[in-house]
């Protein structure tokens, strides 16, 4: 999977608990690396352990690789 760099326009992108994720990616907390997430353009920013959280964008998922569905149609 290609992953782009965690920058957009030349600064780095976070996000609040409650918030939209402003982009799909792997996330991590601002105040402690180690647990990483994922979430989906538009998804809501979770807490973590009960508590408002600042995410930082690890790496951002590259547009063209992303899986779009569809219905099939029977």
């Amino acid at each position: 999977m290609k992953l782009r760099t965690n920058r957009l326009h030349g600064s780095t992108v976070t996000a609040a608990t409650g918030h939209h994720a402003p982009t799909s990616g792997w996330w991590r907390p601002g105040e402690d690396p180690a647990p990483f997430r994922y979430l989906q353009q538009g998804e809501i920013m979770p807490s973590l352990e009960g508590t408002q959280t600042l995410w930082l964008l690890i790496h951002e998922l590259d547009p063209s690789l992303r899986v779009h569905s569809r219905s099939r149609q029977r």
